[in-house]
């Protein structure tokens, strides 16, 4: 028997899904998509539930975030998981474990953060847990939301000939980590503008509710989700649920002027590379038929709805296992992107 280095992330939740057989009246969904689904009798919506952890010196360092931008982070990207199903927030659950050496000030800074996006989008939040830590500072949060029923957007409804969209640019989030690891500094302590930007999308991710409640009103939008893990580990989970493969255009991908000048600052650093295996993005990657592309919203940011670019196509599955198909100007490129793997 191997470690959970060897198992994976996806191995684990296989293994608990499969000792879990138990269902609930009104399920309509449960592990595997980015919420759990149910609904009461007859009611007009499906609920909407989903849990995130984020742990000192795994999704955070101390040192380089300040507890406001830690508060915000965490209900931002619960607040993704409801975006990515194409719902509405209703209320969350927070629940800390804390070493007892930190001041007021912040829990002050996190509570602070944590209210912005509460009062912003709507969600109150109804209560959790605090408990004493002997070292890291760990935050789980219990998002609660809903969708119209036939609203709802999952994973596992790609169908062959969709076209494959992405919301925003790619790959930012992977570099202001960067960034942030190398230098050990907050965000003030950054000087060009170029890194002050890549540091704000690791720091201060936007969940993308407006866009995907615009989406959940197009039929033709098929499958959906969010990217927090990167593209190259998010992309196969709709396509082994919906049992299809994916061709991916390289040159397609929307990257940052951004995080291209950084790039060509630094000879080790991929744009590309960050674009497919960075994660923490939290933007929307979903599936649409190519006759209801002109359907997709404007981009307004006014409103919340960023720029969307066609990065793909769907197509049948050829084998066992659903397979990505990388081109770069339509030509077949043998590259091998390394998947996220939390364990690892």
């Amino acid at each position: 028997m191997g470690t959970l280095k060897d198992l994976g992330e996806s191995g684990i939740i296989q293994m608990l899904r499969a000792l879990t057989r138990e269902r609930m009246p009104g399920l309509a969904l449960g592990i595997g998509d980015d919420c759990a689904m149910f609904s009461f009798y007859d009611d007009a919506y499906y609920y909407l539930v989903s849990t995130d952890m984020l742990m000192e010196r795994v999704h955070f360092n101390v040192g380089q975030m300040t507890p406001y931008q830690l508060g915000l982070r965490s209900l931002a990207v619960n607040l993704s998981d409801i975006a990515a199903m194409g719902g509405t927030p209703i209320a969350s659950f927070l629940s800390l474990a804390l070493p007892p050496h930190l001041d007021e000030s912040w829990i002050k800074g996190f509570s602070d953060g944590y209210a912005y996006l509460t009062n912003l989008h709507h969600t109150a939040l109804l209560g959790g847990d605090t408990v004493r830590s002997n070292g890291d500072i760990v935050v789980s949060v219990t998002i609660l939301g809903k969708v119209l029923k036939g609203d709802e957007k999952i994973r596992s409804a790609a169908q062959s000939g969709d076209l494959i969209v992405v919301s925003g640019t790619l790959g930012d989030s992977c570099a202001g980590r960067l960034i942030a690891d190398e230098r050990n500094r907050r965000i003030e302590a950054h000087g060009t503008e170029v890194q002050t930007h890549l540091l704000q999308r690791y720091y201060e991710p936007s969940p993308r509710l407006a866009l995907g409640q615009a989406l959940s009103k197009i039929p033709g939008v098929h499958a959906m989700m969010d990217i927090s893990d990167g593209l190259v580990s998010d992309l196969p989970k709709i396509l082994s649920l919906s049992h299809v493969d994916a061709t991916i255009q390289l040159d397609k991908l929307p990257i940052s002027e951004e995080l291209e000048a950084e790039c060509s600052m630094r000879t080790k650093w991929s744009s590309e590379t960050m674009a497919v295996t960075g994660g923490e993005d939290y933007e929307l990657l979903f599936t649409i038929s190519e006759g209801d592309l002109d359907q997709l919203p404007e981009p307004d940011r006014k409103s919340g709805i960023p720029p969307l670019t066609v990065i793909g196509r769907v197509g049948s599955m050829q084998g066992d296992e659903p397979v990505i198909h990388w081109e770069r100007k339509k030509r077949h490129v043998t590259r091998g992107f390394r998947p996220y793997n939390h364990f690892r």
